[in-house]
């Protein structure tokens, strides 16, 4: 499925097997069982099988669960920065907001739930993309480092070459590169949910001088929160 994932139109069974590692025929037996659950779509002899439609259905209900258990500790560090907070979702090459919590400030950082921003120029983008590795970067941003800013980052390389220190920190931020004004850190979650998640905390950049290793502290000790939670009502 996630061979499929980067290819809406569709890729040949050999195609698959080759992305996967499996022999031709172990792949077909495989994307025919996941067909018969609606989870792949036939598309063509040709183009072979994409993302079935049954995956809508289980990305909405995993959203909706993942929402209902973070939301209140998003409210916690929002109210422990005094900032507006994001929760946000992969899916290909952007990264969609499915949650905030808006700090009550006169002039404060605001994005909207719905809205999807590029992976390589916003803080929690990049760190979703610190988790993967370089060569699956590569694929997800090839053709696609748009300059939305002057301090937008276009040459792969030089993404490649934060994305280091993104894994080294465990933070990303976003220095006025998707917007001017605005800047960002963001750190990814791990959740039981099969979810490739990120919080982040936007900040007006006359702010986030002066408080950016603040702002760090506390997001990484709200993900630590969270985790926990996430394993007691797991393990229990």
């Amino acid at each position: 499925m996630r061979a499929l994932g980067d290819h809406p139109e569709g890729r040949s069974v050999a195609e698959v097997a080759v992305a996967v590692d499996l022999p031709r025929s172990s792949a077909h037996r495989l994307l025919k069982a996941l067909e018969s659950e609606h989870l792949v779509a036939s598309v063509s002899d040709e183009r072979g099988f994409r993302l079935g439609p049954a995956l809508m259905h289980l990305a909405a209900a995993a959203n909706s669960s993942l929402i209902e258990t973070v939301h209140p500790f998003l409210e916690e560090l929002s109210r422990s920065v005094e900032e507006t907070v994001d929760l946000a979702i992969q899916s290909g090459s952007q990264v969609y907001f499915i949650d905030q919590v808006a700090a009550d400030n006169r002039l404060q950082a605001v994005s909207q739930t719905g809205l999807a921003f590029p992976l390589h120029c916003s803080a929690n983008g990049k760190a979703l993309l610190a988790e993967l590795p370089d060569a699956r970067v590569e694929a997800l941003v090839a053709g696609s480092l748009t300059a939305l800013t002057p301090n937008t980052i276009t040459e792969p390389a030089a993404l490649l070459a934060e994305l280091i220190a993104v894994r080294e920190r465990d933070v990303a931020f976003d220095r006025e590169e998707h917007h001017l004004g605005i800047s960002a850190v963001g750190t990814t979650l791990d959740n039981p949910f099969g979810l490739s998640v990120a919080i982040s905390v936007p900040v007006p950049t006359s702010r986030f001088v002066d408080r950016e290793g603040e702002i760090v502290e506390q997001i990484l000790k709200a993900r630590q929160r969270m985790e926990e939670h996430f394993k007691r009502a797991v393990h229990g």
